[in-house]
């Protein structure tokens, strides 16, 4: 059986949605990960330890993934309004992303219980075919964020949580930035506030922590209040390069 969710379904709401979005806190993402249902685990903990976009993980079929090696090769993404695969829009999108031992442990279960072939997707419908996102929010995320109790953020939302946990664990932007596709470090700092934010609170967390023998208190600080009507799918425009998906 695959994941539980609706065949296609063109959502009316989607344009113009008003997007809450920022980052979520390392209590938030436990409570998220211990309340979400078996069939979701992956899913989740996927989009927020890789900084996977949602649709490249809705692209990805088993023969991408290499659970041995834990890493996974993302070279495309499901355009659910086109209804179809469409290439990385970048060189830098295309990329090797690695995967923690947790993910890759998920993967394996969720591959038992779907029993799915090699050249099948990784989250599909009962019927094997991609998932429509409104669908997944609808069912999946707005439940799940309830019943977890945290803040009402979007899905999205992982992947800035992906940027911001990444930047306070002392991983440089440089690295942060190949791993979810950019191909400028400086965008992970300039689109994700919050994980420059985070990142020097975190430095300011462990010289005192070293200091005092204890140990650091490592916290998100999130960038800021912002109104978002659309998800954060490009960067801020430079010169005459191209503008790049977030």
């Amino acid at each position: 059986m695959l994941l539980r969710f609706k065949q296609y379904e063109r959502s009316k709401s989607s344009p113009g949605r008003r997007v809450n979005r920022a980052a979520f806190t390392e209590d938030e993402v436990q409570r998220l990960l211990a309340t979400a249902r078996q069939h979701e685990r992956a899913l989740i903990g996927l989009l927020c330890f890789t900084g996977m976009r949602p649709g490249e993980a809705y692209a990805l079929r088993w023969q991408d993934v290499d659970l041995t090696a834990g890493a996974a090769t993302i070279a495309r993404t499901w355009d659910w309004r086109g209804k179809q695969f469409t290439p990385a829009k970048t060189a830098a999108g295309c990329r090797t992303v690695a995967l923690s031992g947790w993910v890759v442990e998920e993967l394996e279960r969720h591959r038992e219980r779907t029993g799915a072939d090699s050249a099948g997707l990784i989250f599909a419908t009962r019927t094997g075919q991609p998932l429509n996102p409104s669908n997944v929010r609808r069912d999946v995320w707005t439940k799940l964020v309830k019943r977890a109790g945290v803040r009402t953020l979007d899905m999205y939302s992982l992947r800035h949580t992906f940027a911001s946990l990444g930047r306070v664990a002392g991983e440089s932007a440089f690295n942060v930035a190949r791993a979810m596709g950019h191909s400028r470090s400086v965008l992970v700092d300039q689109l994700y506030a919050h994980s420059l934010q985070s990142g020097m609170a975190s430095v300011a967390e462990r010289v005192t922590a070293r200091a005092l023998g204890e140990q650091p208190k490592l916290r998100v600080i999130e960038g800021g209040q912002r109104d978002v009507r659309q998800p954060l799918d490009e960067s801020p425009a430079e010169g005459s390069e191209n503008r790049a998906t977030a």
